[in-house]
C-alpha cells in the first residue's frame, strides 16, 4: 500500500524585508494507485495558519501555495502530514530578514473641542512620528475613553522619519469628564498621549439670570415702605 509524502516545500525568497510578501508552495505526492486522504498542517514561525484534510488521486502530484507576510524577524515555515504518511512527512524552509522596520509612536492627540453636549460629534486628530530603521512599518493603535477601548481601527503605515496625522470621530453619551488616550495595540510599550474632554448635559445659567426672579419686585416693596414711613413722619398721611 502506498502513502502520501511532501515532495517539496519552497519559500519563494531567500531574503525579504519586513512587510514584503513571500510566496510559499508545498507539493504533495501520492505513491498509491488509489486515492488517499491525508491531513496537511502548515506553520509560520510556530503559528498554525493552514490545517486541512486533502484527498490525493492515485499517483497524483499536486501543489498548494500561499503569500505570507514577512515579519520583523526571520520567517520559518514548517509543513507536516499527520495521516497516511510513512516517510518525508515534514519539511521546512527559512527566509532571512533584511533591514529593520521603523518605530512608530503617537506623540499627540487633540480634540476639535474640549466641551461638548452628550452624543455631539468629536473629531480627534492624532499625530504620529516614525524614527529609526530603514524599512516602512505598519502599527495598530486604539482610542481609549477612560481606559475603555472605543476604536481599534487606527492602522498607520509610515516610512522612516516621517510625520503623519490621522483623524477619527467619536461620541460620548453621558455628562462628565473623560480622558481620551491613544495606545499602540500591535505591540507593548510606547508613548500614550491623552487629552481631557468635558460633556455637559445642559447649559449652565449665569448669575445675572438667577437674580431676575423677583428680587426687583422685593426691592420695590421695601423702597415703597421707606417712602411711606417718611411721608407719615412728615404728617402727609
Amino acid at each position: 500500500m502506498g502513502y502520501v509524502y511532501i515532495a517539496n516545500l519552497k519559500c519563494g525568497k531567500e531574503e525579504a524585508k519586513p512587510g514584503e510578501y513571500v510566496p510559499v508552495t508545498v507539493t504533495l505526492h501520492n505513491t498509491d494507485s488509489n486515492p488517499l486522504t491525508t491531513r496537511l498542517v502548515v506553520y509560520a514561525n510556530g503559528h498554525k495558519f493552514y490545517d486541512k484534510q486533502i484527498t490525493m488521486p492515485g499517483y497524483k502530484r499536486d501543489s498548494i501555495s500561499w503569500l505570507l507576510y514577512m515579519p520583523n524577524a526571520d520567517l520559518k515555515v514548517d509543513a507536516k502530514l499527520l495521516s497516511n504518511c510513512e516517510m518525508r512527512c515534514s519539511k521546512s524552509c527559512v527566509v532571512k530578514k533584511i533591514g529593520d522596520v521603523t518605530n512608530i509612536e503617537c506623540v499627540k492627540v487633540t480634540p476639535d473641542k474640549t466641551e461638548v453636549k452628550p452624543n455631539e460629534l468629536i473629531t480627534l486628530t492624532m499625530t504620529f512620528k516614525s524614527e529609526g530603521g530603514d524599512v516602512a512599518s505598519t502599527e495598530q493603535f486604539g482610542i481609549f475613553i477612560n481606559d475603555r477601548l472605543v476604536d481599534n481601527t487606527v492602522f498607520v503605515t509610515m516610512n522612516p522619519d516621517e510625520t503623519k496625522t490621522v483623524q477619527r470621530n467619536i461620541k460620548i453619551g453621558d455628562a462628565g469628564n473623560y480622558l481620551a488616550c491613544v495606545k499602540r495595540l500591535s505591540k507593548a510599550g510606547g508613548n500614550v498621549p491623552c487629552t481631557w474632554i468635558t460633556v455637559r448635559d445642559k447649559e449652565e445659567k449665569t448669575g445675572e439670570g438667577k437674580e431676575v426672579t423677583g428680587t426687583p419686585v422685593l426691592a420695590g416693596i421695601v423702597g415703597a415702605a421707606f417712602v411711606a414711613a417718611g411721608l407719615v413722619a412728615l404728617g402727609r398721611w
